[in-house]
């Protein structure tokens, strides 16, 4: 029997707001399926940092579900609201190494602006109006008291290129990109952080995730080439065998009766980058279907 290689580690990353759905079962089964054929690892981490729509059973009856389908993880799950303190030393680092700022915007703020913005017919996103305050101001503002964020700062010119095996290469405009939010002002990360830190942590090798987070690619290559936490080369993608969309409108049962969540994602994909890298290089690849979680609703950003 073959020994396990260590080199090869995904992660399933759910978060606990409902029952283990469909689509999840799938991105959970491709990364399973992965590692047990390549002789490596399979990891379970749960991301757990939007409380607003965490529910406390859901942990446990995802976990049901996977055991359901026969999947094991070689390793305790990682809880990512355990790790606060983690994340907001990464968002500090960013924030000296000038990849981030502080966005001391109030929600009020955040919505009159958006409401401007669909008047006009334009895309929503921020407005970069705190990327300009200067760093002595805005640690006087943050001593003081006065709520806050922490958002990636996103370089404003040039481009941001990836190679999608199934798409192609994909250049994204860095100025039709948002200032996401990486640290929401109740010291809970968003996916943006959050992903990156865990993802070094775990030594994952490869992810396998949703369609949907394509678009937030540019992004997440921009985040990873930023921090301390980078891998230094990004892999190649796939589409699934059959090449047609795989959205379905069954239910499945859970191992308790109650209906499996259904939520329509599109055909499964890997999505590929590359990039160049140093000795301690590795291969990441990305599984995409469903939407993309990454995108915070109006009122997230303060943590509300």
């Amino acid at each position: 029997m073959a020994g396990v290689d260590e080199a090869i580690r995904v992660r399933y990353a759910p978060s606990p707001t409902g029952a283990l759905h469909l689509g999840g079962a799938r991105t959970a089964l491709f990364n399973y399926l992965f590692a047990r054929q390549k002789h490596g690892q399979f990891l379970l981490r749960i991301e757990d940092t939007d409380r607003a729509r965490f529910k406390p059973d859901s942990q446990a009856s995802i976990e049901e579900g996977l055991h359901w389908l026969g999947m094991n993880w070689d390793e305790p799950a990682m809880i990512q609201s355990q790790r606060k303190e983690i994340y907001a030393e990464a968002a500090s680092v960013l924030l000296e190494l000038g990849a981030a700022y502080r966005c001391f915007c109030t929600p009020q703020r955040l919505e009159q602006m958006r409401a401007e913005q669909r008047a006009r017919h334009e895309p929503e996103r921020y407005d970069r109006r705190c990327r300009s305050i200067p760093r002595a101001e805005s640690d006087r503002r943050a001593a003081g008291g006065e709520r806050f964020v922490v958002r990636q700062a996103i370089p404003i010119d040039g481009t941001t290129t990836f190679h999608d095996l199934v798409m192609g290469t994909v250049t994204f405009r860095n100025d039709t990109l948002d200032d996401h939010v990486l640290l929401k002002s109740d010291g809970f990360p968003t996916y943006h952080l959050a992903f990156a830190v865990d993802d070094h942590a775990m030594a994952i090798s490869h992810i396998i995730r949703g369609e949907g987070w394509l678009p937030s690619a540019p992004k997440h290559l921009i985040s990873v080439s930023d921090d301390p936490f980078r891998p230094r080369r990004l892999g190649a993608e796939i589409s699934d065998a059959s090449g047609n969309d795989s959205r379905s409108r069954n239910f499945e049962t859970a191992p308790n009766g109650a209906l499996l969540c259904l939520r329509r994602g599109s055909v499964a994909r890997i999505a590929g980058h590359a990039a160049s890298g140093r000795d301690h290089e590795w291969q990441r690849t990305v599984l995409h279907h469903g939407r993309d979680r990454g995108r915070l609703k109006p009122g997230e950003e303060q943590g509300d």
